[in-house]
């Protein structure tokens, strides 16, 4: 929310839509939307079954997680067509590469990251060249087919005793 409300100033019109289980964070998170006033440019919508719908309707996904594992969100994301601000933690530079599918930026740097996201919303070519590359990149490198292709090259030189 630090850097969605050094956002809003110059995008008047932007909505943030927060979307996923509440994981006891929601009150607080919208606690934090009205102390900054930014209650006009922020949804809090919880768990949903239409995330596909949201993200077809979207123009760029903020994935501000401060530690991460390996984001399916951010796949389904890119996958999506949508170009991507996240933080480098975790699996995240694996999934996007900062300048090419999206940005990434120094875990815990509100300023950079409310700069990567302005830097998208103002720039509608970058936004789609990125989300064209994202959707490229998680076809090709984490695909279900891929996986399953990778798993069965891996048990096959284990018969081998190749490993």
């Amino acid at each position: 929310m630090e850097a969605a409300a050094r956002v809003v100033p110059t995008f008047p019109n932007v909505i943030f839509l927060l979307v996923g289980r509440d994981s006891g964070t929601m009150e607080a998170t919208g606690a934090r939307v009205r102390e900054r006033g930014i209650g006009g440019s922020v949804r809090i919508v919880g768990g949903r079954t239409d995330v596909p719908d949201l993200l077809r309707t979207s123009d760029l996904f903020v994935h501000p997680s401060r530690e991460e594992g390996f984001s399916n969100a951010i796949l389904e994301a890119m996958a999506a067509g949508l170009p991507v601000v996240a933080c480098d933690v975790g699996g995240n530079p694996e999934a996007v590469v900062d300048g090419e599918t999206g940005r990434l930026v120094p875990s815990r740097n509100v300023a950079a990251f409310a700069s990567a996201v302005a830097e998208l919303l103002a720039d509608p070519e970058k936004r789609e060249a990125m989300g064209k590359a994202g959707r490229l990149r998680a076809t090709e490198r984490f695909s279900l087919d891929r996986m399953v292709g990778e798993m069965e090259s891996l048990y096959e030189s284990l018969a081998r005793g190749e490993r």
